[in-house]
């Protein structure tokens, strides 16, 4: 892995963590009901299971842009070339 594809993976797991879903509203819930130490299992588990899931998600979306680099490619400059068109109608 090089430098970039781990920062863009550390980007990944920040953007996950600073967004609360279900989980922490969960984590939240059992922490005020039960108390800190009963909830640090749920803790590790949700974060284990978001290092998984993100983890799979990143090397799943590395191999389909390695598989169809050039698909992305011209995506990419069709897209270029359709702002053009609308900067172009707009300005007329």
């Amino acid at each position: 892995m090089t430098l970039s594809g781990f920062l863009a993976y550390c980007g990944a797991l920040a953007v996950a963590a600073a967004i609360p879903g279900p989980g922490i509203v969960a984590l939240v819930a059992r922490t005020l009901g039960a108390g800190l130490k009963s909830s640090l299992p749920m803790a590790l588990g949700l974060v284990l299971g978001d290092l998984t899931y993100l983890t799979a998600a990143v090397l799943g979306l590395a191999f389909v842009a390695k598989a169809f680099g050039m698909a992305f490619l011209l995506v990419k400059w069709m897209g270029v070339a359709y702002l053009l068109w609308l900067a172009y109608k707009f300005w007329t």
